[in-house]
């Protein structure tokens, strides 16, 4: 939150009652005034009261959300605790850190939609798409009109998460003001999730991460900002009502402006189809996104960890692209097969140290694939890909692009980094050969969904800020 509001109210707290203050960061949970100086002294002493904290595993957090009453709305509010976080304690005030909270305007028993709004999501589904200029160039006469929300709605995509069935679409929102301070009309996109209702605030805390985590997959960055988060429940015929705001606590990380203004995304158009099969991915931990920068500033600069945080990232995509591992021909399976047959015979036949030695042998004849041979195989599968962009960038650098090259290089330097091969010098060709690796990331994980080459080509050519004409 970037505003300070204070609110207060009463809540349930392990069976007692509280007055609470929350001013955005701490909450303070004060005990009724007849109860104030009693409290004090459970607190203090042990072996009194087990909700009292007489023992030190009473005095973490085991609740992951409470719920109480807020004076200021006349409703309801939420605040999310991390679990295993110590309580601390001011005078006879318990103060706890709730990292999120959900304010009510008014009262719903369930939640089935949540929407989202920021500075990202405008370029990823482009509010242009919601805008009709015309131009009289004689009367010097300049109109712009909205068109009809509807045409701004993409096509809903279902997809389970945590257990319930869920849609995902992005849409527009228009505000219209005539305040002269500001914007006479607001155009915003949104990500519109619905759902199955439900009263499970642990399960809009989960999706609010899954849709953030989509976010930073779609910028190729994590320090992405989700402006407005708003709940609604149920009303009508299949209708909503806007009822709560949801806020994560300390979310005020500046706004990187170089990727939005150059509008490094991939759009929702290049990914249309999909938006669900990804976000089922990302809450099931399918899709790795571990290796993504915190920021496009930190992305462009690679030291060690990041170096083989990437190429760890490549060999779990390279699992889910390639099941089966590295396509062989049918005389190595052959041969493999054969030398396993008698080996194993070998091992049946024998004892002690032969036997070990044997078994060691067996387990060595199937090849799993290396590095080397898994980006080898890899690049070789994305020969478009290379033509548009791989070759052109080792071009523009005076280096060859090389495929067998390329697999030696990156294998030999995420071992030096892996390892501790610290007195191994840097190879520095390997850079240029991580950066592609990036992109081809990018396509492996976009195949895997089934989008077509021209629809990956495009993705890669707007996010990594190519300048290519496609397609």
């Amino acid at each position: 939150m970037s505003e300070r509001v204070l609110y207060s109210g009463y809540l349930t707290f392990r069976n007692e009652t509280f007055s609470f203050s929350f001013d955005g960061a701490e909450l303070h949970l004060i005990p009724t005034e007849e109860k104030e100086e009693s409290f004090k002294w459970k607190w203090l002493t042990d072996g009194f009261n087990k909700w009292a904290y007489s023992s030190s595993s009473e005095k973490v957090i085991n609740e992951k959300y409470i719920v109480g009453e807020c004076f200021e709305t006349s409703s309801r509010i939420v605040f999310f605790l991390t679990l295993g976080r110590y309580i601390n304690q001011n005078n006879a005030a318990l103060v706890l850190f709730p990292f999120a909270f959900i304010l009510f305007k008014y009262n719903r028993e369930s939640i089935d939609c949540m929407s989202f709004m920021g500075a990202e999501i405008n370029h990823i589904h482009p509010t242009t798409k919601a805008l009709i200029h015309d131009h009289d160039a004689e009367i010097r006469s300049f109109s712009v009109k909205t068109v009809s929300l509807d045409k701004t709605r993409t096509t809903e995509r279902k997809f389970e998460a945590f257990g319930k069935k869920v849609k995902v679409y992005f849409g527009g929102s228009v505000h219209v003001t005539s305040n002269i301070d500001r914007n006479p009309l607001q155009i915003d996109s949104l990500i519109i999730v619905k759902f199955e209702p439900t009263d499970d605030y642990e399960f809009l805390y989960n999706i609010y991460n899954i849709t953030k985590s989509f976010i930073q997959f779609l910028s190729y960055r994590k320090n992405v900002k989700i402006e407005q988060v708003s709940l609604s429940a149920p009303y009508g015929e299949g209708q909503h009502e806007k009822c709560a705001d949801f806020f994560i606590v300390d979310d005020d990380n500046e706004q990187e402006s170089y990727p939005i203004e150059k509008d490094m995304f991939i759009h929702q158009e290049d990914i249309d189809g999909i938006e669900g099969l990804i976000l089922s991915d990302i809450a099931e931990r399918k899709i790795i996104l571990r290796h993504l920068p915190e920021s496009y500033r930190q992305g462009r600069s690679i030291n060690e960890s990041r170096f083989v945080m990437i190429v760890a990232a490549f060999e779990w995509e390279f699992d889910r692209l390639y099941p089966k591992g590295i396509i062989k021909s049918q005389k190595r399976i052959e041969a493999e097969k054969g030398c396993s047959e008698k080996l194993q015979e070998l091992v049946e036949g024998s004892t002690g140290k032969a036997r070990e030695i044997y078994k060691f042998l067996s387990k060595e004849v199937v090849c799993v694939g290396s590095l080397e041979n898994k980006i080898v195989q890899t690049l070789n599968d994305f020969p478009q890909m290379n033509d548009i962009f791989g070759k052109e960038l080792y071009r523009l650098n005076e280096e060859t692009f090389d495929i067998p090259a390329i697999g030696s290089r990156l294998s030999k330097q995420r071992n030096h980094f892996a390892h501790g091969d610290l007195d191994e010098g840097f190879i520095e060709e390997a850079l240029l050969d991580l950066i592609y690796l990036e992109w081809i990331i990018y396509a492996m994980q976009l195949r895997v969904y089934g989008l077509s080459d021209d629809n990956i080509h495009r993705a890669i050519n707007s996010l990594f800020k190519q300048n290519k004409v496609l397609k």
